[in-house]
């Protein structure tokens, strides 16, 4: 077993590592003397992308070093990257293993621990914008930001643009890296560029040289602009770059754009990016809205700017997620799950709004079998419609879709409930024996369709198992006849994505 280190990360990090901007001013052209840091580094490292098996690190050193990345994980330590020197640095880590943690170094002084997603379709991010892009740099202070995301639980970060003020590499690290140095060492802010990341002030057009360089993603071109994408379990994720740093760089963005649409199979569809000062030329929001209309996405961030709302463009959600104009930071929460994502409202004093937004499934499902003979069963204070010998195992589906005629216009509360053939070790009986998926309200009357998922393991056994019984539940109203629950439920049956 290795010995454990006598420091935590986050110490290590805080005294170990200190921005050298100075340096960084030399590099870029300043007559600023370079000034030595404890750790010999000017940004430290920080996670650029992580997926199941892989991770990349970069970070940034006053002097030309080796790229090279020592990683502890299960009963195996390994090196990654090479020898050269240079100052800017990207390593990729590969052959990780799904949800595991791995320690890593960095010039034998720098560690965290990161850990690697699995393909759990359950999970929360966070998505932001306006980090700086203001001369004033309290105007909008963001320290307690990040430890705020990391509070919230947020796996990683959508940033829709201006996390500087005038763009260079020292801007990038005093205003962004600097605050966000802890949480960026353990996971990553996708950064989808503003207005004051590409060039400002744009004396000579926009130029995304600096961005590109503290963000190596793999571009959607590698020429020109600074949009990228990836993928978390059954979501897609499209950063884009909406002011176009060539002549008809947005037309081209928009054809990368609706390749990558027509070729995507995930569950949900997700664009972020600036868009609160649009350029005079190339930007073209018909143009951008029509495309994503077009292949049914799901949900759009941005607001490199002030103001927190949202709209609706084309039949498509979009949160504005700038700076309220306070010291309080407001962001979005975001957690995923199989068939929703649900968006609150949250900020830097933990107080998360009453809010919420649900963004259902588009996509197509088939059937695998419908679901019929449902025996009512009435109690005091619901009525249930109880389906038995469903006997499916659930490696054959991926959810349940019920469609019920809702007729009131009181808010009626619908429960899906099951139960494994194969029960755990303890013995469960009565209303015991199942399972609670979730509550689907119907707020108006008319039709209401959900899709509901169900676990792949049995929660208590942590196997695979097969449905046995389903119940759909309806609570009665206080002083109301009791709910005829067999006549609202049109159709149950069990359904396979895509």
């Amino acid at each position: 077993m290795n010995a454990p280190f006598p420091f935590s990360a986050r110490t290590l990090r805080r005294t170990c590592v200190v921005l050298g901007l100075a340096v960084l001013a030399a590099a870029c052209g300043s007559k600023a003397e370079p000034t030595p840091d404890a750790g010999g580094l000017n940004v430290a490292p920080y996670v650029l992308d992580l997926d199941e098996d892989s991770a990349t690190l970069c970070w940034v050193s006053a002097a030309p070093m080796a790229s090279t990345v020592q990683v502890t994980g299960p009963q195996r330590v390994r090196h990654f990257g090479d020898r050269a020197h240079r100052r800017f640095h990207r390593v990729e880590l590969t052959g990780l293993q799904p949800g595991t943690d791995y320690r890593y170094s960095v010039a034998d002084i720098h560690q965290a621990v990161l850990s690697t997603p699995t393909d759990d379709r359950h999970f929360r991010f966070a998505a932001f914008g306006h980090v700086a892009g203001t001369q004033s740099p309290r105007e909008y202070p963001v320290e307690a930001l990040p430890n705020a995301l990391d509070d919230f639980g947020a796996a990683f970060g959508l940033c829709c643009g201006d996390i500087t003020y005038y763009t260079s590499v020292p801007g990038f690290a005093e205003a962004f890296f600097g605050p966000f140095q802890d949480y960026l060492a353990t996971r990553p802010v996708h950064v989808a560029p503003g207005n004051h990341d590409g060039g400002f002030p744009q004396q000579r057009g926009f130029d995304y040289t600096a961005f590109r360089t503290m963000f190596p993603h793999d571009y959607g071109n590698a020429d020109e602009g600074a949009y990228h994408t990836f993928t978390r379990a059954h979501v897609r994720f499209i950063a884009l770059s909406y002011c176009p740093d060539r002549k008809d760089g947005f037309v081209r963005q928009l054809a990368w754009l609706e390749s990558v649409l027509e070729a995507d199979e995930s569950e949900f569809v997700v664009v972020f990016f600036g868009g609160a000062n649009p350029p005079q030329v190339g930007y073209d929001e018909d143009a951008l809205f029509g495309v994503l209309a077009k292949h049914e996405v799901d949900a759009v961030f941005c607001h490199d700017g002030s103001g927190v709302f949202q709209t609706e463009v084309q039949g498509i959600p979009r949160f504005h997620i700038g700076t309220s104009g306070t010291g309080v930071r407001s962001f979005h929460l975001i957690d995923a799950s199989p068939y929703e994502l649900r968006v609150r409202l949250a900020d830097t004093t933990r107080r998360m709004q009453g809010h919420l937004w649900s963004i259902p499934s588009q996509r197509t499902k088939s059937v695998v079998r419908t679901v019929e003979n449902g025996a009512r069963i009435d109690r005091p204070t619901c009525a249930r419609l109880h389906f038995r010998g469903v006997s499916t195992p659930r490696t054959e589906f991926d959810g349940v879709c019920i469609k019920i005629d809702w007729p009131h216009e009181r808010t009626g509360v619908l429960q899906v409930l099951w139960t494994p053939e194969e029960g755990p070790d303890l013995e469960r009986k009565g209303d015991g024996a199942y399972y609670r998926c979730r509550l689907l309200r119907m707020g108006t009357p008319g039709t209401h369709e959900f899709l509901v998922s169900l676990p792949r393991d049995e929660p208590l056994t942590g196997k695979t198992y097969t449905v046995k019984d389903l119940v759909l539940r309806i609570d009665n109203a206080p002083n109301s006849e009791p709910v005829e629950i067999e006549t609202l439920v049109q159709e149950l049956s069990l359904v396979r994505n895509g």
